[in-house]
């Protein structure tokens, strides 16, 4: 008889398929394709600096962001780390989702670039700590060659990233950078 499988065994099982294409993202000028092995290592690097943030098992953490592959690595992420994940609605009103964030006692929000200054101004009781997905951007040109483009953070942004989901603490506290 098989044991059970939790969820965060199914995400660690994930690395098992290698190189197979886990997730492939077709854009008008460009691609994205990861490996089983890439999305695994990503989901348990998200997981492993979310516990470095001092998030515990059970807390809620929400995810307000455009569909893409970093959603999907965080959402695994959170799943590994024995947390809640709380995926919302980009279109959701702002009355809805501060009755949403609130009601789950989100303690994070992972979000984008373009979604932090709706976030801000939100009426909520409790802030919870922003967490950005799109400080960097992974790429496939048709040639198949992979870069990384990483995008600027404004210095004095105090909302951390995930950029290509390396958690790596710098000088100031509570901030993430990308991997070299």
């Amino acid at each position: 008889m098989k044991s059970e499988q939790t969820l965060q065994s199914v995400v660690d099982s994930l690395g098992e398929h290698a190189e197979k294409t886990a997730l492939l993202v077709l854009g008008k000028k460009d691609r994205q394709r990861w490996s089983f092995q890439e999305l695994a290592a990503c989901a348990r690097s998200f997981a492993n600096g979310l516990v470095r943030q001092d998030f515990k098992r059970g807390d809620a953490v929400a995810l307000i962001a455009e569909n893409s592959p970093e959603w999907i690595a965080a959402v695994l992420g959170i799943i590994r780390a024995g947390m809640v994940a709380v995926p919302l609605d980009v279109q959701l009103g702002d009355k809805t989702l501060v009755h949403t964030l609130q009601d789950s006692k989100a303690r994070a929000i992972i979000t984008t670039k373009k979604r932090v200054e709706r976030i801000e101004k939100l009426d909520l009781k409790e802030k919870a700590k922003l967490i950005l997905l799109d400080a960097a951007v992974r790429t496939t040109s048709k040639a198949g060659s992979k870069s990384l483009r990483r995008k600027r953070q404004n210095s004095r942004s105090s909302v951390p990233t995930m950029a290509r989901c390396c958690f790596i603490r710098q000088e100031q506290p509570a901030r993430l950078k990308a991997c070299p």
